[in-house]
């Protein structure tokens, strides 16, 4: 996040930071032109600047006697300490970030799009039945009674093809808990739904949680959570059911 457009207008000794047990108070104090501070004034719950949280209160007040006409900017950004829902009494700083990234997956060759029902050289049960038939024999009598769809897959195969690189959404959450460590959850089911706060998190996929893991940072009661989920277009099994 970039700093707040009129950063140059703070008051020197600013922010002024108060902290409790349940929230973390920056408070900023910003002197100059009235218009420029009243166009800059951010709205209440709008995130500010660098400054970890969110808006509480935003006053600006005009200094009489001034000319042009200058002004005082105070801007109070609050971040509450929430407590954790699994029991624990560790509390969300308010640093969360998501990520998303893609990792590879080698899948055979038969997988590819391009063989299954709807691609340019799909391939048939029969197909499959004389494809095995020829991996077993590679008779040349078996080669020619390959169709052309099969004789693509042949033709991979001659030239060291039997795998290809397909790619996989993984989704993680990591929050930052004061006063931890925090409760995790097992992994390794089908969730219900897309996690929740992903902005881009890609479609038509389904999610199985991949990893929950607690690691204590710094001398400090300070723990980051990371939470992994693993995205497939279909998913056939977890820990717990079947899907198909």
């Amino acid at each position: 996040m970039a700093a707040e457009s009129i950063i140059t207008y703070l008051k020197p000794n600013y922010p002024q930071i108060g902290i409790t047990a349940s929230t973390k108070q920056s408070d900023l104090l910003y002197i100059g032109p009235y218009a420029t501070l009243l166009a800059a004034a951010p709205a209440t719950g709008a995130s500010w600047g660098d400054y970890i949280g969110k808006v509480d209160t935003a006053r600006i007040e005009p200094i009489s006697g001034t000319n042009p006409l200058q002004g005082e900017l105070t801007v109070t950004v609050s971040q509450e300490f929430q407590a954790d829902g699994g029991g624990s009494t560790a509390g969300v700083s308010g640093e969360i970030s998501y990520e998303v990234e893609w990792t590879v997956v080698s899948r055979p060759l038969l997988e590819h799009p391009e063989f299954r029902t709807s691609g340019t050289y799909a391939l048939s049960a029969t197909d499959g039945e004389k494809i095995a038939t020829w991996e077993n024999n590679k008779t040349s009598a078996n080669r020619t009674a390959l169709s052309a769809a099969a004789e693509k897959y042949a033709k991979a195969v001659d030239l060291g093809i039997d795998t290809y690189d397909d790619f996989a959404p993984i989704l993680s959450k990591t929050t930052t808990f004061t006063n931890g460590p925090p409760s995790t959850s097992t992994a390794g089911a089908k969730e219900g739904s897309t996690p929740s706060g992903f902005p881009n998190a890609p479609t038509g996929y389904e999610w199985i949680k991949s990893a929950d893991r607690a690691v204590k940072a710094g001398k400090k009661n300070k723990w980051d959570r990371t939470e992994q989920w693993l995205g497939a277009k279909k998913i056939m099994v977890d820990k717990n059911s079947l899907y198909f």
